[in-house]
């Protein structure tokens, strides 16, 4: 197993003394009496309060200079060596239709590691709704078959979930090569033993991309949407879906399934 750390950059530098300690205990209550988490599996790290006179304000989707709390967040995840950044989609200033908190943008164009905005609305974050989630993975059919993203999503999945694969493909895409697409594609689900199907989809000259895989997702009740930052869907994604968002890097080794083994992710969470 992997270790989850909290990660508490904390803008009040007169409560930091106190706010870590009650972090601590707060946190290890939940993972123990919660999730089953053991003690030794979590931790909570409080980086020093930023300077506020050096941090701007929250402005959404306005990605700039980074700020004093973007720069403690970067240095959280070097320290740890967290492989899974969770972030939700809004900061202090609350929930907005259509735009992200700055922080929260700042982590997504710039994080090397995966990142997952974790949706408020999101019933898998709920209680033991968890171990019912579905998967989807978007995938472009318009360049090689993005393989690697394939695997990596198995490996961010327990036994338990399933997963949809929606695929978009060019609108004159022939039959003979989408039919190769899905064999493929549903081979490495039963290669892997998930439990899922494979969606093919063809442009539509009506609709934007990002508007064919929101309709997917709201279909087939999505609760975790992986998106590899490569195919350059996320950025209107991450504004419309009511799924959480899992963004994979970019660059992820050719591997193949048969060699792929359960991983042990450090997971650095914001709050």
């Amino acid at each position: 197993h992997g270790q989850l750390i909290v990660l508490h950059v904390n803008q009040d530098g007169e409560g930091q003394a106190l706010s870590g300690p009650f972090l601590e205990a707060d946190m290890v209550h939940r993972c123990a009496e919660q999730y089953g988490i053991p003690r030794s599996h979590c931790a909570v790290l409080c980086a020093p309060a930023p300077d506020r006179a050096s941090s701007p304000e929250d402005n959404g989707d306005e990605v700039g200079a980074p700020s004093a709390v973007d720069l403690a967040i970067d240095a959280a995840v070097k320290e740890t060596g967290a492989s899974v950044v969770v972030v939700g989609t809004c900061g202090t200033t609350g929930p907005r239709i259509g735009r992200l908190g700055g922080h929260t943008t700042w982590a997504v164009n710039h994080l090397q590691p995966t990142v997952v905005v974790a949706h408020p609305y999101s019933t898998a974050l709920q209680s033991d709704a968890v171990r019912e989630s579905s998967f989807m993975l978007v995938l472009s059919g318009e360049r090689p078959l993005n393989m690697e993203a394939v695997y990596a999503t198995f490996g961010l999945m327990s036994y338990w979930h399933s997963l949809l694969i929606f695929t978009l493909l060019p609108e004159r895409q022939s039959d003979d090569v989408s039919q190769k697409i899905k064999q493929e594609l549903e081979l490495a689900l039963e290669e892997a033993g998930v439990r899922g199907e494979v969606q093919l989809q063809k442009s539509v000259g009506t609709k934007t991309s990002e508007q064919l895989i929101l309709a997917a997702a709201e279909t087939a009740r999505t609760d975790f949407m992986v998106v590899g930052r490569a195919d350059g869907f996320h950025s209107e994604l991450l504004k419309g879906a009511r799924a959480s968002v899992i963004l994979l890097p970019e660059g992820l080794k050719p591997r193949e399934h048969r060699a792929l083994r359960p991983s042990t992710p450090n997971a650095l969470t914001m709050i």
